[in-house]
């Protein structure tokens, strides 16, 4: 299995491993989804908690749905945080450089053997429910 890993740095460097691709890669199949969010606070001062996510998915290239069961965690300050369920159905699509879940539109790295894709990282912005406008990072392993 290939791993790829994420970096950020201060200054916004990402660091990848990758592998060259020509066509769009197709995701298919069961991947281990891990998503990091780090959320602002607003104007007025109100903070938002951040949280990680961490499910297994499968993808159906034909006909763009995803399915998602696992957990998430929510961070409301100092030791202070909550563990919920999460699973369901959306969308999804994806170019040989982005990958959109539902609305949200990651800038991605894919790292892909004979088209298909084994891992993918990426980073995005997310504004959840409550409003807030959160920095995403995501990763999948194919499984």
């Amino acid at each position: 299995m290939i791993h790829i890993r994420l970096s950020l740095s201060v200054t916004g460097i990402m660091l990848t491993i990758t592998s060259a691709l020509g066509a769009t890669p197709v995701l298919s199949g069961k991947y281990l989804y891990s998503q990091v969010s780090d959320c602002a606070s607003t104007v007025d001062g109100t903070s938002f908690p951040s949280s990680m996510m961490s499910a297994l998915t499968t993808f159906n290239s034909s006909t763009g749905a995803l399915s998602y069961v696992g957990s998430i965690v929510h961070f409301a300050g100092v030791n202070s945080y909550k563990i919920d369920p999460v699973s369901g159905n959306t969308t999804f699509s994806n170019t040989k450089s982005t990958l959109t879940i539902g609305t949200e539109v990651y800038q991605v790295t894919y790292s892909a053997k004979q088209g298909n894709v084994i891992a993918l990282s990426g980073v995005g912005t997310s504004i959840p429910q409550t409003g807030e406008t959160c920095g995403d990072q995501v990763q999948l392993t194919k499984q």
